[in-house]
């Protein structure tokens, strides 16, 4: 029997189940104790996993910590279908190192706009947009007009947009990201004005109570969740979560200013698993055109060109039809071992500023210092 690990998500979860062709025993955590799981502890050494699921963020330390195999010749012995020109080159770039390969993908869903078209589209509020912005209601193409689109819908019994603001070092600081790149700003100038700007942005969010103050405390998936529930009229989350919602109470767009951002989540083999031939062969099976298509029928997001193209994946949600597009122009977290820890940084940094300890400029001057002292995005 082979030993899974991952994030806990429903739409994992369905499609492991779906997809199992071998006994499987899968453990389903959430994103911390997962983290600490891979990272911090034995787990993918001690034998007790043979495959886990992964977010790309994590990659380098796993492979720099010989956490995880390297794939590349089994991959050229017997590969899934299609591999490697199956996948878009965003979907093989960061589980690869020169020849070697520490992974195959299985879900994922860059950071698009998300908003219910059924606001849009109404009559009245277009009118009464128009009258009080001076310009037609439609899809924010910058975050001037994300603002002013979600100050229009904030109401009693609807918010304007949704955060995921708990700080685990990973929506909170993918939010930040978008907001830094798309400003033209880059990792190497955190304390630089558009970070600052950046953070002010999100900041003003929670301050004007556009959000829910309780999305402070929410993980990416409960913030998906609550758009899902109608109580919000548009949101910047990753793509996948329009599959919560119900046949055409989401449509999809670009993210303003039109940068967009990229991870994803990769089966990777562990470096201890007593079976690794055998779950390769289970993570080849997972990557095969029909499993691939069963995770997006599942709820979680498919990998391969394939799925996005096909006719059954693309009638569930609109951001398949401009998935492919978008993955020709996405930012990913720069590969370094030490990203957790930077991500863990900006983390804290961003969690005091948004709950108003301390002011944007100098929360991100002290996270540009503490990590350049340690060195870690050198």
């Amino acid at each position: 029997m082979l030993r899974l690990l991952g994030r806990t998500f429903d739409g994992f979860e369905r499609a492991v189940e779906a997809q199992a062709s071998v006994p499987v025993a899968a453990s389903w955590v959430e994103l911390p104790s997962l983290e600490h799981a891979v990272l911090s502890s034995d787990a993918l050494l001690d034998g007790s996993v043979d495959l886990a699921l992964v977010v790309s963020d994590w990659l380098p330390a796993l492979i720099e910590q010989g956490k995880v195999l390297d794939l590349a010749p089994r991959l050229a012995a017997a590969p899934p279908p299609d591999w490697p020109d199956g996948w878009s080159p965003s979907m093989r770039l960061l589980q690869t190192r020169g020849d070697r390969v520490y992974g195959v993908p299985y879900h994922d869903g860059p950071m698009m706009l998300l908003y219910r078209p059924d606001l849009f589209a109404d009559a009245r509020e277009q009118a009464g947009f128009a009258e009080r912005v001076g310009y037609p209601l439609a899809p924010p193409a910058s975050w001037e007009q994300f603002l002013d689109v979600a100050r229009w819908f904030t109401r009693p019994g609807l918010y304007g947009t949704v955060l995921a603001g708990q700080p685990d070092g990973h929506n909170d600081v993918y939010d930040f990201l978008l907001q830094l790149w798309s400003r033209g700003g880059e990792l190497s100038s955190l304390a630089g004005p558009a970070a600052v700007s950046g953070l002010e942005f999100l900041r003003r969010l929670r301050r004007e109570r556009l959000v829910d103050p309780a999305s402070m405390e929410w993980d990416s998936v409960a913030s998906g969740e609550h758009f899902a529930a109608g109580e919000a009229a548009l949101m910047v989350n990753w793509a996948g979560y329009a599959a919560m919602c119900a046949p055409g109470a989401v449509a999809c767009a670009p993210v303003p200013n039109g940068v967009s951002l990229n991870i994803y989540w990769v089966w990777v083999v562990a470096a201890g698993s007593a079976a690794p031939g055998p779950a390769y062969e289970f993570l080849k099976h997972l990557a095969s055109p029909e499993m691939d298509v069963i995770t997006s029928l599942s709820g979680a997001t498919g990998v391969r060109l394939s799925t996005w193209r096909d006719p059954r994946v693309r009638a569930l949600s609109p951001y398949y039809e401009v998935i492919e597009e978008v993955h020709r122009g996405v930012l990913s977290p720069p590969p370094v071992t030490d990203w957790p820890s930077v991500a863990g940084v900006l983390s804290s940094a961003i969690h005091d500023v948004m709950r108003e300890r301390v002011d944007p400029a100098a929360a991100l001057a002290a996270a540009s210092a503490e990590i350049d002292a340690v060195g870690w995005l050198r």
